[in-house]
Order: C-alpha cells, then sequence, then structure tokens
C-alpha cells in the first residue's frame, strides 16, 4: 500500500492517546493522537474526519486536510493536521502544526478545512517545505477498500 492512514496497536496510555501510522509511499510517519475520554472527540470522530478530508480531495476539491492530533481546549497542545493538495494526477501532503489560539472562532475539527492554506512549497522565509507526493489513484484505493467505520 503506498497510500494509508490508520490508528496502530493499542499502547499502554490506550484511553488518552492512539498511536497512528500516515503511509506516504515509502515513508511511515507515526503520530500519536490525543483521545482524553473527557472530551467529544475519540477514534471514531479522527476516522470519520480522515474519511471526509479523503473524499473532499476525490470528489474534486483542490485542498482538505486530515487532523492527527487536536488539542484539548485551554491546553498548549498542538493541533496537528496533514493539509493535501491535488495536484493533476497527484494529492501532495503537507505536515503542519498550530497552537489552539491560532484557530477561527467556533473551529469545528469535523469540518476543519478552513484553515487549510493554498498550497505553497517554499515558505516566506525561502525554506523548502517538506511535502510528499502521493498518487492521486493511490488514494482512491484507499478510500475503496477502508472498512467503513461508524
Amino acid at each position: 500500500m503506498t497510500f494509508s492512514i490508520q490508528f496502530v496497536e493499542q499502547g499502554s496510555w490506550e484511553s488518552w492517546f492512539a498511536p497512528g501510522a500516515l503511509v506516504l509511499n515509502d515513508s511511515i510517519e507515526s503520530f500519536v493522537a490525543s483521545v482524553d475520554p473527557g472530551t467529544e472527540w475519540t477514534r471514531r470522530d479522527y476516522e470519520r474526519q480522515w474519511r471526509d478530508g479523503l473524499t473532499r480531495i476525490i470528489d474534486g476539491e483542490s485542498k482538505s486536510c486530515l487532523i492527527t492530533s487536536l488539542p484539548d481546549p485551554g491546553q498548549t497542545d498542538f493541533l496537528v493536521y496533514w493539509p493535501m493538495y491535488r495536484v493533476r494526477e497527484w494529492v501532495v501532503f503537507q505536515e503542519k502544526w498550530m497552537l489552539p489560539k491560532g484557530l477561527p472562532p467556533g473551529f469545528d475539527p469535523a469540518k476543519p478545512y478552513q484553515i487549510v492554506e493554498d498550497w505553497i512549497s517554499i515558505s516566506d522565509t525561502g525554506q523548502k517545505i517538506s511535502e510528499w507526493w502521493v498518487a492521486f489513484g493511490d488514494v482512491v484505493d484507499f478510500v475503496g477498500h477502508a472498512a467503513p467505520s461508524g
């Protein structure tokens, strides 16, 4: 599989954190999603957002994103997300981090797409932004074969 996103084996902190992996061709990007049982954002919510974010790209949107860690309100944890950009027959992924105070008022993690800026590959300071290019067909195949969840 050249593209996938999923939670992996439950860790010892399973009630608070859920380890996952994002496969982008030959690169496996590990992440740990915050799933504090006291909040309303669960593993199922992440999976639902991933499906929605990927479907948006497949259905013709030029940009979308996948959230891999949502901060608790009032905490200093970062929102970690992966903007996706459709570029011809490719989907370009970048990793971004944002403090909660940078989120727009009324931010809804189930529909986070307003935070995705237009695609650039060179930063304001002239640095190349790390990005992963995945064939569009591989994203389509993953969504077509992914097990549906709630």
